[in-house]
Order: C-alpha cells, then sequence, then structure tokens
C-alpha cells in the first residue's frame, strides 16, 4: 500500500484494482482496506480511485479528490466514524461503526459525503 502525506493531513491515496469477477469485487476490494483506516471508494462495490483515512478531527474530501463522489466505504478502525453531506462536517449525517462496510451506498448517500471525521476526536 503507497503512502502519501497531502497538506498535513493524514490520508493513504492508494488506487484500487477492480476484480476481473463481480463475485470478488466485494470481497477482495472490501479488504482491500488497512486494519486502522477507513476507506472510501468513487465505486460502487469498493471499486475506483480509493483514499484511506486516519487522522482525527473533521476532514473535507475535496482536497483529496473524492468531494462528491465516494459510492462505497469500509470502516476498519476500532471506533466508529462520521460521513457528513456537507464539507466542515455540516448537514446530514451517518455513523459507520467499526469493522462496517458498504458497498451501496443508496441514493440518499452516493456521491453526496463531502466531509468526515472520527467520532473519537471533536466532531461536530
Amino acid at each position: 500500500m503507497a503512502g502519501d502525506e497531502a497538506a498535513g493531513s493524514r490520508l493513504r491515496d492508494d488506487v484500487g484494482v477492480t476484480p476481473t469477477s463481480p463475485s470478488s469485487i466485494t470481497i477482495a476490494g472490501a479488504w482491500d482496506c488497512a486494519d486502522g483506516l477507513l476507506c472510501l471508494w468513487v465505486n460502487p462495490d469498493f471499486a475506483g480511485y480509493k483514499p484511506s483515512f486516519w487522522g482525527g478531527g473533521c476532514q473535507n474530501l475535496g482536497p483529496f479528490g473524492i468531494n462528491d463522489q465516494a459510492s462505497s466505504w469500509h470502516n476498519r478502525y476500532s471506533g466508529s466514524w462520521t460521513l457528513y453531506r456537507g464539507s466542515d462536517c455540516t448537514g446530514d449525517r451517518f455513523v459507520a461503526p467499526s469493522g462496517a462496510r458498504a458497498g451501496q451506498m443508496g441514493s440518499y448517500w452516493n456521491d453526496n459525503i463531502s466531509s468526515i471525521c472520527r467520532s473519537d476526536t471533536i466532531c461536530p
């Protein structure tokens, strides 16, 4: 897994590999998220570009090229993350519990996540 720090944030910028077998996308793609991270994918079924987060506090997704583009997620962190529709951790939100994942986000949330916050830090 390649790691890059961008603008002082704590983000890993990984490009996911889409398996050729549709039945293996969910299994292989979801587990392509390392322990301790929140991973977001731009495509359903854990495929495509995948930034991975571990830092606390509110983080806007725009600087990481995934603002309003997340279509699936996997939380491999030991605590929960909160995902927000608005920037600066505002607007509607949902909590992604530890160990949970979603290969499909549903029409309301798909391509509508703008910021995230690790729940064991200060979140709005």
